[in-house]
């Protein structure tokens, strides 16, 4: 969808009552998306690292947990929805 925002295209929908943030929720719409993009996006490692040996791909690893350990206090996807400050242990 080329041009089309995400809400515009319904794949999201915005909540904008609180003028500090827009709270954004994926719509059934985008979950379809996301389901249709499944079997791309499962195939796409196969097809970038396949022709890669397990010794470069543990090199690779080890080169990105290297960078990574630099990147400093990046929050971690929860994966649940919930925004940071409502994750569990985050009181």
């Amino acid at each position: 969808m080329p041009g089309v925002t995400l809400d515009a295209g319904g794949m999201i929908a915005l909540d904008r009552n609180d003028r500090r943030v827009v709270w954004t929720e994926i719509t059934a719409a985008g979950l379809d998306l996301l389901r249709a993009m499944d079997p791309v996006i499962e195939r796409a490692p196969g097809e970038i690292l396949g022709h890669m040996v397990p010794a470069d791909l543990a090199e690779l690893n080890r080169l990105l947990v290297l960078a990574r350990s630099r990147a400093g206090d990046v929050p971690e996807c929860t994966g649940t929805g919930t925004q940071p400050s409502e994750s569990p242990g985050n009181s």
